[in-house]
């Protein structure tokens, strides 16, 4: 949308004023629509990651759980593997572009 200058509104007629102002109207009220889709996408989305970040964390300290309860491995041990596993998580994840992986 092009917006006119101060001159060119004093130089509009009164109802070509009105259809230019209703028309920034709309134009700023799906602005604002956009903007808050986009506030409510992007707070799902950090929802879904603390969620999934959550869930991580604890598959890790299941993990290291069973390895010391079920195979006996010690806690030096354990905390090793884990911090490997996490490690690598790591840098898989770097390696996906910031828009995801794509399959």
């Amino acid at each position: 949308m092009k917006f006119k200058t101060p001159e060119e509104l004093d130089e509009m007629a009164r109802n070509k004023l009105e259809d230019y102002v209703t028309t920034l109207q709309e134009w700023l009220d799906r602005a604002q629509r956009e903007l808050a889709d986009s506030v409510r996408e992007e707070l799902d989305i950090q929802f879904a990651y603390d969620v999934l970040k959550r869930k991580y964390n604890i598959v890790l300290v299941e993990a290291r759980l069973m390895l010391e309860e079920t195979y006996k491995v010690d806690a030096i041990t354990s905390s090793q593997v884990i911090r490997e596993i996490d490690q690598h998580a790591a840098q898989e994840a770097a390696t996906y572009p910031l828009g995801g992986c794509s399959g």
